[in-house]
């Protein structure tokens, strides 16, 4: 039964790009020649924040950063402290928001200037401004199993990991009702899967979905594909069945490690001119794409990081994007490892600041500016 279940799964999400190719730009990666370049190809430079110790606690572990207009920094904690931490950009804390609340994900109002945190127990959304004022709170029924939450437009689109009927529904902020669904679930095939990180380009224009094993980005416009895959590597039926026997998020994790071929888009950014987006191939590889809407031309790339690094070292991770760039964190313990095995490049931004980081530090934040495309 699961064998059928997955089948349809992968015919279904992998049959979505020939049906809307007309409506969406198609990269073929089998016809893309895969090119080694260096960071500093595609970008101008980084810049160092360093967030400033607060009151409340040392941040170790990152669960979600958000940057706001180049003006506001906001994370969360993976572990330990609930609450938003938020700086300005120049790394100085502000305050603490909800400080009460455990968060498993945040969006914005860009608008009103509303916070929205979905709370670790996956069916309460807690919204507050920018001065940390409780403004509401929305309760969910018990089974809806949210996972990741994004504005767009006066709607929130919510995903869910427990799907009940749809894998993506609207909530409606002025009319405080659901009013949408999208991508209906079949024999719940969806609640199977453990999601990651769902919405891209979240800060810049219209918001991107995916799902670990879509072929599109869809745009939150229409719901319709945006950016389509091909490739003749996607994962099997039978690869995607073994993942299916398993509920926890250890062993699907464990088993998507395992995979072969093409998976795991992440990383979606999209500025007027450029789409860039990330991927895993072939013994777990991490490539990049660069489409130029500009020309329509794409590039397909591996990318050394000689901007923060002196060697060699094919390592991004970025958090966030906005117009101009990407946003890379690291928690004090993870840069210590780097810097202390003498990876970092000697012209980095606040290289003497960063040499004073130590295990009671906040987190850093790399800032790579793009370049202007040609």
């Amino acid at each position: 039964m699961y064998i059928i279940q997955a089948f349809f799964l992968v015919c279904l999400l992998f049959s979505q790009e020939s049906n809307c190719q007309n409506n969406s730009i198609t990269i073929d990666l089998d016809e893309l020649k895969l090119v080694d370049v260096e960071a500093s190809e595609l970008f101008n430079n980084i810049s160092t924040i360093i967030l400033e110790p607060n009151p409340y606690s040392i941040i170790s572990s990152v669960r979600g950063l958000h940057v706001f207009d180049k003006q506001f920094i906001f994370l969360f904690e993976r572990f330990g402290n609930g609450g938003l931490f938020m700086y300005d950009f120049q790394g100085r804390f502000l305050r603490i928001i909800g400080r009460e609340h455990n968060i498993l994900d945040i969006t914005i109002d860009p608008v009103k200037r509303d916070i929205y945190m979905l709370a670790a127990n996956r069916r309460t959304m807690h919204i507050y401004d920018f001065n940390g004022k409780h403004i509401n709170s929305i309760n969910f029924s018990q089974g809806e199993g949210l996972h990741r939450i994004q504005f767009y437009n006066d709607k929130i689109y919510m995903v869910s990991n427990q799907p009940i009927d749809y894998l993506v529904r609207v909530f409606d902020v002025k009319s405080g009702k659901i009013t949408e669904g999208y991508l209906p679930v079949s024999d719940n095939i969806w609640s199977r899967f453990i999601m990651f990180e769902s919405f891209y380009n979240r800060a810049n224009g219209v918001p991107k979905f995916i799902h670990p094993f879509f072929s599109n980005f869809l745009s939150l416009k229409d719901m319709k594909p945006y950016v389509s895959m091909k490739s003749k590597n996607f994962p099997t039926a039978l690869e995607i069945e073994r993942i299916l026997r398993h509920n926890d998020e250890i062993s699907q994790i464990t088993e998507i490690s395992r995979l072969t071929g093409v998976r795991n888009f992440r990383h979606y950014f999209e500025s007027e001119n450029l789409i860039y987006f990330a991927y895993t191939a072939e013994l777990s590889d991490n490539l990049s794409i660069l489409h130029n809407k500009r020309i329509n031309t794409t590039h397909h790339f591996k990318i050394s990081n000689n901007l923060l690094y002196q060697k060699s070292v094919n390592l991004f991770n970025f958090s966030c994007f906005d117009e101009n760039g990407a946003y890379e964190i690291y928690t004090a313990g993870e840069f210590i490892n780097i810097r202390d095995r003498n990876l970092l490049n000697s012209n980095i931004d606040k290289r003497n600041r960063l040499s004073s980081i130590n295990n009671e530090s906040n987190p850093i934040i790399f800032y790579y500016e793009f370049k202007n495309p040609k």
